[in-house]
């Protein structure tokens, strides 16, 4: 089915994210401990080989909003 527009929010200074692929399935992950991670959003998105990946930060209120991203890894497992 489609994508669910209902996104957890976070207020916590720090927040883990992951996203891990099988197949023609993504799944994205997050966690406010980096111990346990709780499922996002799960979707069917595509049949090619070839995964371009990057992140980006999206702020619906008035406030400003700073944001910073440390450790980005892409593995193969």
């Amino acid at each position: 089915g489609p994508p669910s527009r209902r996104q957890p929010v976070f207020t916590e200074p720090v927040t883990w994210f992951k996203v891990q692929r099988k197949g023609t399935t993504l799944a994205t992950w997050y966690s406010r401990d980096g111990k346990d991670w709780q499922l996002a959003r799960e979707f069917d998105a595509f049949a090619g080989e070839e995964l371009k990946v990057g992140v980006y930060a999206v702020n619906t209120s008035a406030k400003e909003l700073t944001v910073t991203f440390e450790e980005l890894k892409v593995t193969k497992e």
